[in-house]
């Protein structure tokens, strides 16, 4: 007679929900930068980079101070940089294609 043992696993906290939902993210980053181009990448790079900041600064309040919430704060920053630079080539995009749509004969 065989008996089942139930391993019931102890729920996710909440800096593992948040480090899965970072690695969501990152792949949907990988996978935006593979398909699309353009204005259209930048933008959608943009707004996962911004998504990726909000996750990391959720993290800082749920991680304690020390080097992990450090390492936390970094990578905020780092994400919201790589937004505000993609924004920016979105922008340019965008005015780019806009003056060579003037000219157009």
């Amino acid at each position: 007679m065989t008996t089942e043992t139930s391993t019931s696993e102890a729920p996710a906290s909440t800096p593992e929900n948040i480090d899965r939902a970072v690695q969501r993210v990152r792949s949907e980053q990988r996978r935006a930068t593979q398909l699309l181009a353009g204005g259209p990448k930048c933008r959608r790079l943009s707004a996962l980079y911004e998504h990726e900041a909000r996750l990391w600064t959720l993290l800082t309040l749920h991680t304690p101070r020390g080097i992990y919430q450090h390492a936390a704060i970094e990578a905020e920053c780092a994400a919201r940089a790589r937004a505000r630079e993609y924004a920016e080539l979105a922008r340019q995009w965008a005015a780019h294609t806009d003056a060579r749509e003037e000219h157009a004969p």
